[in-house]
């Protein structure tokens, strides 16, 4: 599909002989056919080009370009329209949107009106008070963005209708994880909402940050977050498309502005209170757990890289003595908060009876001549060793290695396709 001057075209492919043309070069299905209408009416090459130069610059077909590229992209087709592909289009709930598909994938439209000469002649005029307003010059004031008055915040992909309807009332707790499955701190989370249930806290909103609801829609069957049935649970993929900035994560708390906020694993959890601590602070108590500093783990851990950052603003949970006096010598002239022990609801036995039962069990291996069974059960990635997994069923290969959890990446990734491991998802 060659548009021979794409410059002289300024309406577009308008027309029924240019909608055959397309309909012929691009072999659209049934249910594209709205969407091809939907292009002979209002995408301009010339328009396109104007607002990409690169893709001007490379000689590219508009239209074409668009397709393949440019609405994967993000890029626009004119300045007063406003247009999401995949999971972002299909995430959009508010009215003012037309939806289209397009090779399997949701397309959503959004067309406004043009800035009227009159406003962007106050918008000059206010410049004389504030200089900043023409920082994009005033040629380009008609061209930018624009967002309704009503849904500013839509600029950073927030699903406003869906995320009002997900959480219907201010919660007094608001609990940050990043995953719903085996394996991503789930029984630390589970522990402390059944905790604070039964000391009469409030309600209490779960946030996953991590995941999408359709990766694992039966977590509620799973019986280590059976707590978790009984709260408000909104996985945040499902209502941002921005959902990896801590930014938008803080403006969401900010707004909700509950009585404690506590993070349990999450990465843009403690990267929002990392950098949005003191504006948090001021309305919510700020928790973040850590676990261990992992000396001996593969890359840095979120114990050695958010306390020294997050502790100004934050107290630190944990569930050992050994992190929490870790954690006060390494940044005790940092703390603005303190480091609580909050153990796990299982107690562990002394070390003199865990030595009596290894010495046992030793003793009961040797005694019969028969393959071991190996159990790893929790999340299966380079961080969590399993290097050594590999080099230790290489050497004992009469021995089965069994393997329950979700893979962070393939089994061939990560050195463990051998004969003697099995793995199963939970």
């Amino acid at each position: 599909m060659r548009v021979s001057n794409p410059t002289e075209t300024v309406s577009g492919y308008a027309g029924q002989l240019a909608l055959d043309e397309i309909r012929s070069n691009l072999e659209v299905a049934p249910e594209e056919e709205q969407f091809i209408g939907f292009l002979a009416k209002h995408f301009n090459p010339k328009t396109y080009l104007e607002l990409h130069p690169d893709v001007a610059k490379a000689g590219a077909d508009p239209l074409e370009h668009w397709l393949h590229h440019g609405l994967d992209e993000g890029r626009r087709i004119s300045p007063n329209m406003d247009v999401l592909y995949g999971k972002s289009a299909e995430s959009i709930s508010a009215r003012n949107w037309t939806r289209y598909r397009w090779r399997e994938k949701t397309v959503a439209v959004r067309i406004f009106q043009p800035i009227s000469a009159n406003i962007i002649t106050q918008i000059v005029n206010q410049a004389r008070h504030d200089p900043a307003l023409l920082a994009a010059g005033e040629g380009a004031i008609a061209n930018l963005r624009k967002f309704d008055a009503t849904d500013l915040l839509a600029r950073n992909g927030v699903d406003f209708a869906s995320l009002l309807a997900a959480i219907p009332r201010r919660p007094e707790i608001v609990i940050i994880m990043p995953y719903m499955y085996i394996g991503g701190a789930e029984k630390y989370t589970a522990c402390l909402v059944s905790a604070l249930q039964a000391t009469g806290s409030g309600s209490i909103q779960v946030l996953v940050t991590h995941q999408e609801s359709a990766e694992n829609p039966d977590w509620n069957k799973l019986a280590i977050l059976e707590p978790l049935r009984s709260v408000n649970v909104l996985f945040w993929r499902d209502i941002c498309v921005n959902h990896s900035k801590s930014f938008v994560l803080a403006c969401l708390l900010n707004g909700l502005r509950p009585r404690a906020v506590i993070v349990v694993n999450s990465r843009v959890g403690l990267d929002a209170v990392a950098k949005f601590g003191l504006a948090l602070s001021q309305y919510s108590r700020l928790y973040c757990a850590y676990f261990g500093l992992g000396v001996q783990a593969v890359g840095p851990t979120f114990g050695n890289r958010f306390p020294r950052h997050t502790l100004r603003f934050a107290t630190a949970l944990t569930d050992n003595e050994l992190t929490a006096a870790t954690l006060r010598e390494r940044y005790g002239n940092l703390l603005g908060q303190d480091v609580v022990v909050l153990p796990p609801q299982v107690a562990p036995v002394t070390e003199e009876e865990f030595n009596k039962r290894l010495i046992l069990r030793r003793r009961r291996i040797a005694s019969v001549a028969r393959p071991l069974r190996w159990v790893w059960v929790g999340r299966i990635g380079r961080l969590k060793g399993t290097q050594i997994l590999s080099k230790l069923a290489k050497r004992r290969p009469i021995d089965r290695f069994e393997m329950f959890g979700p893979l962070r990446r393939s089994l061939n990734d990560l050195g463990l396709v051998r004969p003697n491991i099995f793995h199963s998802a939970c």
